[in-house]
């Protein structure tokens, strides 16, 4: 017999005789058997197995999916790709505009005068001012002129 020390004061016995291999554990809760003893990431905490039979559980969050094939041990990660298109616009002395979600949507409004198109071919928006042309100016403080 041979006797293998696996912690302070704990022992498994490793017994051959006549060409059998016998393995008897001493230590509380038998040999172990973990698959893996510690997942790391960074920035993250550690996962430890704490027992033989411990269960290591792997969760989706946001656009990525888990998918797992039992027959071929395989374990699938698999992301939408989809993200924000737009962040953040900023307007100067304006609220911004955040996108909320990856479907949210941008509207552009035409103000006073003011004509929104778009060509979706080119994925362009076009901004035309459609005053008449001489038109008068009620506010001559904001009266701009554009000269060339």
């Amino acid at each position: 017999s041979v006797i293998l020390e696996v912690a302070a004061a704990e022992y498994d016995v490793i017994t051959v005789d006549t060409g059998t291999l016998t393995f008897t554990s001493q230590v509380s809760g038998g040999f172990p058997t973990e698959a893996f003893k510690t997942i790391s990431v960074s920035g993250s905490d550690d996962v430890v197995a704490d027992t033989g039979t411990d269960t290591l559980t792997l969760a989706a969050a946001g656009a990525l999916t888990i998918a797992t094939t039992a027959g071929s041990d395989t374990v699938t990660f698999t992301g939408t790709g989809a993200a924000n298109a737009f962040k953040t616009i900023v307007v100067s002395g304006q609220s911004d505009v955040v996108a909320d979600a990856v479907t949210d949507t941008l509207t552009l409004v035409a103000g006073t005068n003011m004509a929104i198109t778009t060509a979706a071919g080119s994925d362009t928006v076009t901004f035309t001012n459609t005053q008449a042309a001489g038109a008068t100016v009620d506010d001559a403080t904001a009266l701009a002129i554009a000269l060339g």
